[in-house]
This record gives C-alpha cells, structure tokens and sequence, in this order.
C-alpha cells in the first residue's frame, strides 16, 4: 500500500507540474497521502487508517490523473 501511495503522490506531482490540478489540490491530496503513509508506518489500527483512505478518495473524486 505505501507503494501505491508513493505512485499516486508521484501522479498528482506530474499533473500538478502539468496544470492539471492546482497547487492548493495538490497540496491537499498529498497531505492526506503523507497522513496515510505515517499512519501506517506507525502500525496504526486498520479502523483508523480506513477513514483517512476513504477521505483521499473523495478527494480524488473527479480529478483525471495520467
């Protein structure tokens, strides 16, 4: 799963540079992931790592990542 996260941060990095999305959404989609990455690597429970994926997932809602 970090992973993924670190690719999708990658992604939202090159859109950002790209003008795909704006710097105040990029900003805001790689807080969360950075959020979700130190959750896990702090051995959080599941239940408290679910909501914070749930959220990144709304934010990424519309948004066309290449």
């Amino acid at each position: 799963l970090i992973f993924l996260l670190y690719d999708l941060q990658e992604k939202i990095e090159a859109s950002q540079q790209e003008n795909s999305i704006t710097n105040e959404k990029a900003a805001e989609l790689i807080s969360t992931i950075v959020e979700i990455k130190l959750a896990i690597l702090l051995e959080k429970k599941k239940v408290e790592i679910k909501p914070l994926i749930q959220d990144l997932k709304n934010k990424l809602n519309g948004i066309n990542l290449k």
